[in-house]
């Protein structure tokens, strides 16, 4: 019998997207029951020590220092607001809740894509259970379950995609929401400083002159400050081979999604198709017919080249790109291309047959996923309550145990641990043995 009995009824798009929903529900219940609440990695410097050290201070300009310091490459404005409000809120940090929401952002970029998508009907809604499909699955476990690896990426993203989302509308109040999502994907992680380039050029290509005018003096006072003090180091010095590098680093990181077998080859390949995707809309001026999908890829894209000046330096070089908190940003580029691809080339006499087998070949990709990568999931959870929790509660003084690779300066995770109760701003949870 044929495979393609098995591919969902054109007509039915309605019903098999609602259906998907349920990879969705699947999805939030494994994050609420694997997320722990016990800090990881950078979770000790970008939030916990960095709370601690804006509760003891009594210095308003001090904790506004604090809170758009440097760190690393960027500043993490828009991820340190979000913890330190919910600590506020709720009267203590709380790891376990702060993945969750982090995770909501995973589904407001779906939400965006698919009211990106141009088709009509049950095309749509198929589309849109392609996007839930390849976006609601654990391929990037280690964002979705590691805080400061996630959520700054995330919103980074989310804001980006919103802001290439109300630049087209063609009103002031569009506009100025528009450049309000710009400067907050900015201070999400630094590679949204890139939505200033792409508006501006968006705007002229327009000829809003006007609005390209304020759009380029507010990034620019933006950019005035946000360098003010910065400490830049990158990996290599500008040459031929640091450019080549680059380039290769930024096709790994694209194809990131695609590393199965845990090389780089797979990914590369990717890569050069999603630029190959990226020519082909651009030839076909793809970005007249849908600007939001063609510059959310076109971000993308610049993200993966901007990303090697910082990271080519480390012990891993180019297998770097494979860790899998950017494979948010490589899925997401896959999905632009799939509709980009769709409504430029896909003619109504195949399209029927076309979306109906990508469905199929999601559902595929998602399934061999989750088999390769939730694993991974496990392992973690298992980690930080079986090693990671023990030492932290019972011998934050001890030598590090073998999990210790989970987080980033052992030396001082119990000094800062240890400072967050006295500040009783953070508990270390109580696990059953």
């Amino acid at each position: 019998m044929s495979l393609y009995y098995f591919y969902p009824s054109i007509s039915m798009g309605k019903t098999f997207f609602t259906m998907s929903i349920a990879f969705v529900v699947h999805f939030y219940y494994e994050v609420i029951g694997n997320s722990v609440n016990i800090p990881m990695s950078d979770d000790f410097e970008s939030a916990m020590a960095f709370i601690n050290k804006l509760f003891l201070s009594n210095n308003f300009h001090e904790k506004l220092l604090l809170l758009s310091s440097q760190y690393y490459e960027t500043r993490l404005i828009v991820f340190r607001s979000i913890c330190l409000i919910y600590t506020f809120i709720a009267g203590e940090i709380n790891f376990s809740a702060l993945l969750f929401i982090s995770s909501l952002f995973i589904f407001g970029i779906a939400y965006l894509l698919f009211k990106s998508v141009k088709q009509k009907g049950d095309y749509k809604y198929l589309m849109f259970a392609i996007i839930i499909i390849l976006l609601f699955q654990f391929q990037y476990h280690s964002g979705i379950f590691f805080l400061t690896g996630g959520m700054p990426k995330f919103c980074t993203l989310f804001f980006s995609i919103a802001a290439f989302n109300f630049l087209p509308m063609n009103t002031k109040a569009s506009f100025a929401i528009s450049l309000l999502c710009a400067i907050l994907s900015a201070l999400s992680f630094g590679n949204g400083i890139l939505c200033f380039l792409i508006g501006f050029l968006f705007l002229l290509n327009k000829k809003k002159y006007l609005f390209a005018g304020i759009w380029s003096l507010v990034s620019l006072l933006f950019l005035f400050w946000y360098f003010h003090g910065y400490s830049l180091t990158l990996s290599e010095s500008i040459s031929l081979h640091s450019i080549t590098r680059t380039f290769l680093y930024g096709l790994v990181f694209l194809g990131n999604a695609m590393q199965f077998i845990h090389t780089i080859e797979i990914p590369i390949i990717t890569g050069i198709l999603i630029w190959g995707a990226m020519i082909l809309l651009t030839v076909k001026k793809y970005y007249k017919q849908n600007p939001i999908i063609y510059y959310t890829l076109v971000f993308i894209i610049l993200s993966s080249l901007l990303a090697a000046p910082f990271r080519l330096h480390e012990t891993e070089g180019l297998e770097r790109a494979l860790m899998t908190h950017y494979g948010i940003y490589s899925m997401v580029a896959i999905c632009c291309c799939i509709i980009g691809m769709i409504e430029v080339f896909v003619s109504e006499k195949n399209i029927s047959k076309i979306i109906t087998r990508l469905v199929f070949v999601a559902m595929m990709y998602h399934l061999g996923s989750d088999l390769i990568f939730f694993p991974e999931v496990n392992m973690r959870k298992n980690n930080l309550t079986n090693c990671v929790y023990p030492w932290l509660k019972y011998k934050p003084t001890d030598s590090a145990p073998p999990c210790s690779y989970f987080i980033a300066d052992p030396d001082d995770a119990g000094i800062i641990i240890s400072q967050s109760e006295k500040l009783n701003i953070y508990h270390l949870p109580d696990l059953k043995k």
